[in-house]
């Protein structure tokens, strides 16, 4: 029988499976552009969902891990303001850089 455990890193493992697929390919110009309305990018999507999985991940289920964002100093090396701990849906990715979004909902925390 399979356990919590097992089930968990094979889910988390077919989620980035499924992420190196469907991003395959696509140029940054692609990763970045915003259709119209009240959205976000590919790009966005796709690192508020990572990181989302390495806050879970490392934060709540390694009993308050650093995250890898944080250990390895990713808004740092990005050029991101501090927003405290979470996947941040206050900013938006462009490229290297970030601009305040007010696209992910007024009840959306960071």
């Amino acid at each position: 029988m399979t356990g919590i455990r097992e089930m968990l890193i094979d889910g988390i493992e077919q989620l980035n499976d499924w992420f190196d697929d469907a991003l395959k390919g696509l140029t940054d110009e692609q990763a970045n552009w915003l259709p119209p309305g009240k959205t976000v990018s590919i790009g966005f999507n796709a690192w508020h969902t990572l990181r989302t999985q390495d806050d879970i991940v490392n934060f709540v289920l390694q009993g308050r891990k650093p995250t890898v964002w944080m250990s390895e100093g990713f808004a740092e090396r990005l050029g991101l303001p501090w927003l405290g701990r979470g996947p941040g849906c206050r900013w938006r990715m462009r490229g290297r850089s970030a601009s305040r979004s007010s696209r992910c909902g007024s009840t959306a925390s960071g």
